[in-house]
């Protein structure tokens, strides 16, 4: 474990720069605000990782494959071929800039365990209205949609760890 914390560290720093200045919807640092608490949500390193540099390519104008390589640099050391392919593949699904229309965006991320859990965690803080101090119908409107989303990917999740009884 202590092995694989250096890349989670190593995703906290780079996420921190890359999104340096950024603020979120409630007008906080978006790294303290919002990476670090979709982060704190993953339940595997890999999760940890990915939910710092979710939104790095979506919200900057870095490439998936140029974040991958400065998370090595931050990191000294170089991923497996594996878990390189795994990142690449959920920050990819992650941006919802590559799909037609937000219901294919979804859909995509059900199918990917890790993009999947990375999004749950981002939507469960996305969906907490305490953490803006106005509330606009504007946002309302953008809480109900999260709101679905996050049923339909935690429908997907109990579908897919659920076993028949025998």
């Amino acid at each position: 474990m202590e092995q694989n914390n250096k890349w989670v560290v190593a995703a906290a720093q780079l996420a921190q720069r890359l999104h340096k200045n950024q603020k979120d919807k409630a007008g906080v640092d978006y790294f303290s605000g919002h990476l670090s608490y979709v982060a704190s949500l993953g339940q595997t390193w890999q999760e940890k990782v990915v939910g710092f540099l979710h939104d790095a390519n979506e919200d900057t104008p870095n490439s998936i494959d140029s974040i991958i390589m400065m998370l090595e640099e931050e990191a000294k050391d170089t991923l497996p071929t594996e878990e390189k392919n795994r990142f690449v593949k959920a920050l990819l699904l992650l941006n919802h800039h590559t799909a037609k229309n937000r219901e294919e965006y979804i859909k995509r991320i059900s199918r990917d365990p890790l993009a999947k859990a990375v999004k749950i965690n981002d939507l469960t803080h996305n969906m907490d209205m305490r953490r803006l101090p106005h509330i606009s119908s504007k946002d309302i409107e953008r809480f109900g949609r999260y709101r679905k989303e996050y049923a339909i990917l935690t429908k997907e999740l109990t579908r897919n760890t659920c076993t028949p009884s025998e």
